[in-house]
């Protein structure tokens, strides 16, 4: 549920349920804000269209979504260094932002991400999923609880 969209009555009546449901899940949840102001926080100025090919990546990235991935993904895998363990199993869950806008984006993400890892974390992992259908499952449950509240 993007914090943007609370202003909706409807949103707003289904934000316990949903903080609610999301208790459910083991494990962390992190939410991190940052400014716009800083713009290029984990990737120099000079981003080039070249760049995420020279990466190996697929996904059509602008500038800023290419640093905002490169952010997200960089502090995921601070965090990952400080609480993960030896074989420890991850799934990160993401909402659908501009950074895992289709499949070949996520897949970047996924490359990405278990790049920065494998720098910042001294042990091995188990397996790492960024699965779509997390995102499209909690859509789905979030519209249902939207309907249910339309309906009072």
């Amino acid at each position: 549920m993007a914090f943007k969209s609370l202003g909706d009555t409807y949103r707003q009546r289904a934000l316990i349920p949903f903080l609610e449901a999301a208790k459910t899940i083991r494990g962390h949840m992190v939410g991190l804000i940052i400014t716009k102001e800083l713009a290029n926080m984990s990737w120099r100025a000079d981003y080039s269209d070249d760049l995420p090919p020279q990466f190996g990546l697929s996904g059509k990235w602008s500038k800023s979504s290419f640093e905002a991935m490169f952010r997200t993904a960089h502090m995921f895998a601070v965090l990952l260094s400080l609480w993960s363990r030896p074989r420890m199993n991850l799934t990160w869950i993401t909402d659908e932002d501009e950074i895992v806008v289709n499949d070949n984006r996520l897949d970047d993400v996924h490359q990405i991400a278990a790049r920065l890892f494998s720098r910042y974390v001294p042990h091995q992992m188990g397996v790492f999923a960024m699965p779509p259908e997390c995102s499209q499952r909690w859509q789905a449950s979030y519209q249902k609880t939207e309907n249910s509240l339309r309906s009072r």
